[in-house]
């Protein structure tokens, strides 16, 4: 059996919005949201630890509407050392999938 918890999400969702700041009401209002093509981003990984990159929005004139981003590392940082750790990483593990998969009998 399914329940409908519409109405509670809805009464959820109205007494929250009760409690919003005049002052997140405007700025929610005016969503000053924009766009950045290049910046800096800080990422945790959970194997090579804190990483900080650099990257690039480039969109893709064949087909309007995607993106491609590009992340880079400062070069000789400790960033791009755990990149580097992590390209390593998923060459031996393509490896061992090519092994196995060249192993495996035919399922034919």
């Amino acid at each position: 059996m399914v329940v409908d918890n519409r109405n509670e999400i809805r009464e959820f969702l109205a007494s929250r919005r009760a409690r919003i700041t005049p002052e997140f009401r405007t700025r929610w209002a005016a969503h000053n949201v924009r766009y950045h093509h290049t910046g800096r981003k800080h990422l945790h990984h959970p194997v090579v630890g804190d990483l900080q990159l650099m990257y690039e929005v480039m969109d893709l004139s064949a087909d309007p509407g995607l993106s491609l981003v590009v992340y880079s590392a400062e070069p000789g940082s400790a960033s791009q050392d755990g990149l580097n750790l992590l390209a390593t990483w998923a060459a031996t593990l393509d490896q061992l999938d090519q092994a196995e998969t060249a192993q495996a009998p035919d399922e034919a």
